[in-house]
């Protein structure tokens, strides 16, 4: 059996090979305050063969989105947005989409993981942290569609 390493359970070559396949269709939103930001994450994104059509920049309009829309499956949540900290979105919406969370504050972190989440990363986000927290989405049950194409044998 392979060993896991930062490269993902499958190795590197197989993971792009199936990336592909797995976020075809698969709602990613980012919610980030500071628009340059949100931009660079997408694009960093889109790098992985990850589509984040929608971005979010505010506390209010993250709340209205989600009374209005079907849940993402993986959501890019910055901590400190314009109009508050983005844990109160969950406090006024349920939420079970997973969580990686780009900011700028360690400070947050005991509570970010008290929520669906994946990963912590603190910016300016690092293309290889960025590619480790996407491989452990894909690794995570908190994925349906990676679930069904993915066989763990231990």
């Amino acid at each position: 059996m392979k060993k896991r390493t930062s490269k993902g359970l499958f190795g590197n070559k197989l993971l792009i090979e199936k990336k592909k396949n797995i976020f075809k269709g698969m709602n990613v939103i980012i919610i980030e305050d500071e628009k340059p930001s949100a931009r660079r994450l997408q694009r960093m994104l889109k790098s992985l063969d990850v589509e984040a059509e929608t971005m979010l920049h505010s506390v209010e309009e993250s709340i209205e989105w989600f009374e209005n829309n079907e849940h993402p499956d993986l959501i890019f949540l910055d901590i400190q947005l314009s109009d508050g900290l983005s844990f109160e979105i969950f406090e006024a919406i349920d939420i079970n989409s997973a969580v990686i969370f780009t900011t700028a504050y360690d400070e947050y972190a005991l509570q970010a993981f008290k929520l669906n989440s994946i990963d912590y990363l603190l910016k300016p986000i690092d293309d290889d942290d960025l590619k480790i927290a996407v491989e452990k989405f894909i690794d995570s049950t908190a994925c349906p569609i990676c679930s069904s194409v993915w066989i763990f044998v231990i």
